[in-house]
């Protein structure tokens, strides 16, 4: 497990947008996953989501970066982010 975290922490996440939601990872955790409506949403639910696999308040998480944006109709390959085939 990761070092709990402090508001000094910083942790940067990729948003992937989805139909109708932004799907998130925390790159810093690997078993962290969540998801938010709009992208503007997306800095809070990552945080929500960090400070539940910490057990602490949301306020001791810290920074959240959205280091990647993947917008839809592209997905993840072994060499990078590559469109997908129609």
């Amino acid at each position: 497990m990761a070092d709990i975290p402090t508001p000094n922490s910083t942790f940067k996440v990729v948003a992937r947008e989805g139909d109708e939601w932004w799907g998130i990872q925390v790159r810093e955790l690997d078993w962290v996953f969540s998801q938010a409506r709009r992208l503007h949403d997306v800095e809070e639910a990552a945080r929500d989501a960090i400070a539940a696999y910490f057990d602490v308040p949301a306020s001791e998480v810290g920074s959240i970066v959205i280091d990647e944006v993947i917008a839809a109709g592209t997905s993840f390959s072994p060499n990078g982010i590559q469109p997908v085939a129609s």
